[in-house]
């Protein structure tokens, strides 16, 4: 998102601000760029570059869930969530975005070594084809309330009655 001057008249100075979204780059390095346009016909276009290291909130593993599997079959997932030393937190509550396809629940992690959580999905959905959702991790943090967990996947056909043929012995 970008907002600026409307005319900026030659030779003169003026700021253009640019607000580059985050989401989704804890962790990572960010590179965006941005065109502007001029009426200089020597220069009409002049490229802008930002980039710079995202720092991540909390430790996400994995950082998506995909459930592959047949119609009909019970499918569950886990994630684990661990706060970062800089960012500690408490998760408050977990819920589907959707919901229609996913229930979810969380718990803290056993582990004395490491302070965490376990969010755990599971697959109501019951017929066959892709579904997308969300776990919406919501916080005790002012900085971040709410944390995103991807869902997603793929429930098969299994054809009844449907037998791998076998090779015949040989004599």
């Amino acid at each position: 998102m970008a907002s600026f001057p409307e005319v900026i008249p030659a030779g003169g100075r003026d700021k253009i601000k640019v607000v580059v979204k985050t989401k989704g780059y804890g962790g990572r390095n960010l590179h965006k760029r941005f065109v502007v346009h001029t009426n200089d016909k020597k220069h009409p276009k002049t490229v802008l570059m930002v980039s710079g290291h995202v720092k991540a909130f909390a430790r996400i593993e994995p950082r998506y869930l995909r459930m592959i599997g047949n119609a009909g079959q019970k499918l569950t997932s886990e994630a684990r969530i661990i706060p970062l030393k800089e960012y500690p937190f408490k998760i408050v509550s977990v819920e589907p975005r959707r919901g229609k396809d996913i229930k979810v629940d969380f718990k803290p992690l056993q582990n004395n070594e490491q302070q965490g959580y376990l969010v755990k999905v599971e697959l109501i959905r019951k017929a066959k084809g892709g579904f997308r959702d969300t776990v919406l991790v919501h916080t005790d943090s002012k900085q971040k309330p709410v944390l995103e967990l991807p869902v997603f996947g793929y429930l098969r056909t299994v054809k009844k009655g449907h037998v791998k043929p076998q090779p015949k012995p040989s004599k």
